[in-house]
């Protein structure tokens, strides 16, 4: 089991001109185009996996249906179910190619810690991807939430939200050496839940 080691940072208006100069000064490099990225997150009646992520409460794990495209079409070859992982040591990612997606948004699917879970949000932001003194870091912008099932306005989220991932500690004290911005606690199951007033 291979784990990674993920941190955000919040990235406000007023900051997002110096983030992009100090990618220019750090000789980033862009290593993919930018995509939107859609994701249907699952939950049981409970709310468990909120609560657990909200609580900040390890292990726990988000199980969402993700698609790399700008359509919101589940259905076709790119979706993918992934349930991820968040540990001690870190965070990893289990996913798993299913054919039945129709059964599994209209019927839910079984998780042997959560039980039965069903879709309760939709999540969709556009994601820029970065390689930065050896490592990954990823800029999410244009995040709007809505309400899994209802054709409801979709809420718009107007933070940036960067994400560093590494399997190397020494690399995240580097860049946070040489990196002054905050970083946060942010999931976006968690505020979609919370914006949506879902809970």
């Amino acid at each position: 089991m291979s784990f990674r080691l993920e941190e955000k940072l919040n990235i406000d208006n007023n900051n997002l001109f110096i983030f992009k100069k100090w990618l220019y000064t750090n000789n980033a490099k862009k290593i993919y185009d930018g995509r939107i990225i859609s994701s249907i997150y699952f939950d049981n009646i409970r709310m468990d996996s909120y609560k657990d992520s909200n609580e900040g409460i390890t292990p726990r794990k988000k199980i969402r249906l993700r698609s790399y495209n700008n359509n919101f079409d589940y259905k076709n070859k790119g979706g993918q179910l992934e349930i991820k992982i968040s540990s001690t040591e870190g965070r990893y990612k289990s996913i798993i190619n299913k054919n039945n997606i129709d059964s599994i948004l209209k019927l839910g699917l079984f998780d042997k810690d959560y039980g039965t879970c069903k879709p309760k949000v939709i999540v969709s932001y556009y994601r820029s991807y970065f390689n930065v003194l050896n490592m990954r870091l990823t800029l999410d912008e244009k995040i709007n939430y809505q309400k899994y099932g209802r054709n409801l306005t979709r809420l718009q989220d107007n933070s940036f939200i960067a994400e560093i991932k590494s399997d190397n500690i020494k690399n995240l004290n580097y860049i946070y050496d040489k990196f002054n911005f905050t970083r946060i606690k942010f999931s976006k199951y968690c505020r979609a839940i919370e914006r949506l007033k879902l809970v």
